[in-house]
């Protein structure tokens, strides 16, 4: 483990990793840090319910675990072992993270104020 790392080192961290793990806690929210785990191409593992479905889609970009660590450990294991599933998560996280720009978030909330006007 390496503890806090300052923030301009952390690409390199990520470059690194065969596997990046997202938060395992009840979170319910789009972390930063899977989206640029997910823009850099890596196979995320992260708790079942630690990010918005619109963003972690278990088995398609991302594989999504009870937060113990034998389901982590499982789910690193399964990563690894299979180098065809690491390639389509990280494709496939590559390609979600890429629909969350400034430009689309705004688009999609002005659209939803202008229903909530109406």
């Amino acid at each position: 483990m390496k503890g806090q790392v300052p923030r301009d080192e952390i690409v390199k961290y990520v470059k690194a990793a065969d596997v990046c793990i997202g938060p395992l806690g009840s979170t319910r929210a789009i972390p930063l840090k899977v989206l640029e785990y997910m823009i850099s191409g890596k196979p995320v593992v992260t708790g079942v319910n630690s990010v918005t479905r619109d963003l972690a889609i278990d088995g398609y970009n991302c594989l999504c675990v009870e937060p113990t660590p034998s389901h982590v450990a499982e789910a690193i294991v399964r990563i690894i072992e299979d180098p065809d599933l690491a390639h389509i998560l990280g494709e496939n996280a590559r390609k979600t993270a890429s629909r969350y720009t400034w430009e689309n978030i705004s688009k999609e909330l002005k659209t939803v104020l202008i229903e909530a006007i109406g």
